[in-house]
């Protein structure tokens, strides 16, 4: 298949630093078939979120199993306290990704990848 993993990793270190990337990991290059469907919610819960900045630039041999709506962030050196933010904002980008990974499996399980194209446009 096609479909991306599910990918959340969430190490904490010491000095309150976290390190946090939440994915819908590509299993193929390009994967346009289902990138798309995580856009709104990285616009929703990453983009528009001054609390996750940039975590960095992946090495090149790891870029092609990070999306371009993955949330990659280091949460270190922040006024507000890092554990906070790992139980709200983080939380719900968790949630809400969560239901959309869950939504793309049940599309996916009575459909194979030419029809389930149809289905996301």
């Amino acid at each position: 298949t096609t479909l991306p993993v599910l990918g959340i990793d969430l190490v904490s270190l010491p000095g309150s630093k976290h390190l946090l990337l939440m994915d819908a990991q590509p299993m193929v290059q390009p994967n346009t078939v289902y990138e798309d469907h995580w856009k709104k919610w990285h616009t929703s819960y990453v983009a528009n979120n001054g609390k996750f900045p940039w975590g960095g630039d992946f090495p090149e041999p790891v870029q092609q199993y990070v999306s371009k709506y993955a949330l990659w962030t280091r949460l270190q050196d922040t006024t507000e306290d890092a554990s906070s933010i790992i139980q709200s904002d983080v939380w719900d980008a968790f949630v809400h990704h969560l239901d959309l990974y869950m939504e793309l499996l049940a599309k996916c399980s009575n459909n194979n990848d030419d029809e389930l194209e149809a289905i996301i446009g």
